[in-house]
Order: structure tokens, then C-alpha cells, then sequence
């Protein structure tokens, strides 16, 4: 009888070994795959980032321009202005002061352009800032998760070994 009960705890610490390395090979497939997802996760967060600052770039390069064309068209008007008084026809005059008014016009439409693409970016830059730090915190935590799973990983490898 007490050759069986050895026999029989003998076969139940077998199972409980080969079950132990059934485990162990289940998770040498699976950390490096959740290894995989964690790295892209976190590597969608940083072109998240990039796209937004890219986005927040061409905001401000949207303002640059609209800027530019209000500085040329406030000089075109002062030239206008200036030729105003040198016109010899009243046709002249009156090409001229119609010209001064669609630069005028289009003088209020750059400025409208410049407040817009000023809030626009003030509103970019604090989403940016917001994103910047959540990414830092992300970064410390993604790569505590890493070196947790690289430390399972190798305590799998040399149990099993």
C-alpha cells in the first residue's frame, strides 16, 4: 500500500511539474507579445503627440502667413494713399479709392485670419502641453511595465531551464 501511495504521489508531483512547464512556455509566448502591445501602444500615444504638433506648426506657420499679407497690404494702401493725391482723372480717383477699399477689406479679412489663427494656436499649445505631460507620465510607467515583464519574462526562462 505504501508503494502505491509513493507511486501515486510520485505521477501528482509529475503532473504538477509538467503542468508547471506548460505555464512556463504559455507565458515565454505570451510576455513577449504583451511586450509587443505596449510598445505600440505607446508608440500610437507618440505619433499622437507628433501629429499634434505638427497640427500646432502649421497653425502658427497659418499665422506667419496671414500676418505677412496684412503687412503687404497695409503697404500697398500706403502706396495707394500716396498715389491718391498724384491722380490727374476722375476715373483715376475713383479706380484708385475702389482699389483702397478692397485693400481695406482685405486687410480686415487678415486680421480676422491672424485672431483666429492666434486662438487657434493658444488653444493647440495648452492641448500640446497637456498632451506632453500625460506622454511623460506614460513614458515612466511604460517603462516600468517593460522591465516588470522582462523580469517575468527571465524568471520563466530560468525556471524553466
Amino acid at each position: 500500500m505504501v508503494i502505491r501511495y509513493e507511486k501515486l504521489q510520485y505521477q501528482i508531483d509529475l503532473q504538477r511539474l509538467y503542468d508547471r512547464k506548460q505555464d512556463l512556455d504559455r507565458q515565454l509566448v505570451s510576455i513577449p507579445a504583451e511586450q509587443d502591445a505596449l510598445r505600440e501602444a505607446h508608440q500610437q500615444q507618440e505619433d499622437h503627440y507628433q501629429q499634434q504638433k505638427e497640427h500646432h506648426r502649421a497653425g502658427l506657420q497659418e499665422q506667419h502667413r496671414a500676418e505677412t499679407d496684412l503687412a503687404n497690404y497695409e503697404s500697398t494702401l500706403n502706396k495707394k494713399h500716396e498715389q491718391l493725391h498724384g491722380v490727374k482723372t476722375n476715373k483715376e480717383y475713383q479706380t484708385n479709392l475702389h482699389e483702397i477699399e478692397v485693400l481695406k477689406q482685405k486687410i480686415s479679412e487678415s486680421e480676422d485670419r491672424i485672431l483666429t489663427a492666434m486662438e487657434q494656436v493658444n488653444e493647440e499649445t495648452a492641448r500640446l502641453e497637456a498632451t506632453k505631460a500625460e506622454l511623460d507620465k506614460e513614458q515612466a510607467l511604460h517603462e516600468e511595465r517593460l522591465s516588470f515583464l522582462q523580469q517575468r519574462l527571465e524568471a520563466a526562462r530560468s525556471e524553466l531551464a
